[in-house]
């Protein structure tokens, strides 16, 4: 479920916490839930939280908090978790895996193998996971863009084909090559936000300024120019390069006012990049279903823009390395005979591995 880590860190509490909210509802945390949770890992009050955001301390204790509280004790199976405690019991479920691994017990080290699969199925794994397939050169590719100014990389494919995983390897990448990144899931922008331009520019803020740990500016954002407010207050503060990824960014589509402007800001930032200093710093992803049509209204020049990734489903012969990850000596011709059912979909893949292995089935007869 987490990966291999000398110590909890926040970026493995908030995997592990999204993992097991996942398990259990079907849905990970909202970005207002991180931000509670980001605030309670540093042991910050509500009102504090509160001045960092666009939400009040009451919003955020009772509406928010209270309910994040109750889905990770029904989660982890205990009967209270607070924001004073919840490090606490995480950290716990965290040494089970961990200690499970150094004891070098197998079977204990396969029920952590198994466990990291089925809690992440809807094709989330976890960052540097064995089960990870490369797709040469698309990986090469992307982590060369990003290291160049004002890059934009613009991933596409079908739901399940490792959108979101590839956005957090680039964003890995970066991260070595000490760059800030924010990440930003289109799919979890309440409604009421996402058909109202301003309001989507004000959320956009927030979670920037929340994952950059800027001051929060939002009394001074004006809805007339926001990329000059994007250029004063989030650009000119932060000392080098940002990675921006939106992912999800077909949710939009739906929106075709909001949609319209929305992509044309960003186009206006990927061409300011091209000859300003600071413009010159923010890198772009951006990811997108291919089984979701752009309406003509909305259909700009972004979509001729940057260096565009098409994942595409698995080969024969990743499939075939796929199935040795489990262990499971298939020759040709069974791997064959499961591509005829479900294709190369990575997601359905794995599932269908997992469940064989698990089961001891096969395909043979």
């Amino acid at each position: 479920m987490i990966s291999k880590c000398v110590d909890l860190t926040w970026k493995t509490a908030l995997q592990a916490a999204n993992a097991l909210i996942f398990q259990h509802t079907g849905k990970y945390l909202s970005d207002v839930e991180a931000i509670v949770l980001y605030g309670a890992w540093n042991n910050h009050t509500y009102a504090k939280i509160a001045e960092a955001t666009n939400y009040t301390s009451c919003y955020l204790c009772r509406d928010i908090g209270a309910v994040l509280w109750e889905k990770l004790a029904t989660a982890l199976k205990v009967k209270k978790i607070s924001k004073r405690n919840f490090r606490a019991v995480l950290r716990r479920e965290w040494q089970k895996y961990t200690q499970a691994i150094l004891s070098q017990n197998k079977n204990q080290l396969a029920q952590f193998l198994h466990t990291d699969n089925i809690i992440l199925f809807e094709g989330l794994i976890a960052l540097n996971s064995t089960f990870y397939i490369e797709r040469s050169p698309v990986e090469t590719i992307c982590y060369e863009q990003i290291l160049k100014p004002g890059s934009l990389i613009r991933i596409e494919g079908a739901k399940w084909m490792g959108k979101t995983y590839l956005v957090d390897q680039i964003l890995e990448q970066g991260n070595l090559q000490a760059q800030k990144t924010v990440y930003l899931d289109f799919d979890t922008i309440d409604q009421e936000i996402i058909q109202d331009l301003d309001k989507l520019l004000i959320w956009l803020s927030t979670i920037i300024f929340h994952q950059l740990d800027l001051e929060n500016k939002l009394q001074d954002y004006c809805h007339n120019n926001y990329t000059a407010y994007f250029e004063k207050y989030i650009l000119t503060r932060v000392e080098g390069n940002i990675i921006l990824a939106l992912d999800n960014l077909n949710c939009l589509f739906r929106y075709q006012k909001v949609a319209k402007a929305f992509l044309k800001l960003l186009c206006k930032w990927h061409k300011k990049s091209k000859g300003h200093h600071y413009w010159s710093r923010l890198k772009l992803i951006t990811t997108q279903s291919t089984k979701t049509s752009v309406p003509l209204d909305i259909n700009c020049s972004f979509f001729h823009l940057g260096t565009p990734i098409l994942l595409e489903e698995f080969s024969l012969q990743q499939v075939k390395a796929l199935a040795s990850f489990y262990q499971l000596d298939w020759n040709d011709w069974e791997i064959s005979r499961l591509m005829n059912e479900v294709g190369g979909n990575p997601y359905l893949v794995r599932l269908a591995m997992y469940q064989t292995k698990i089961k001891n089935l096969t395909l043979r007869h």
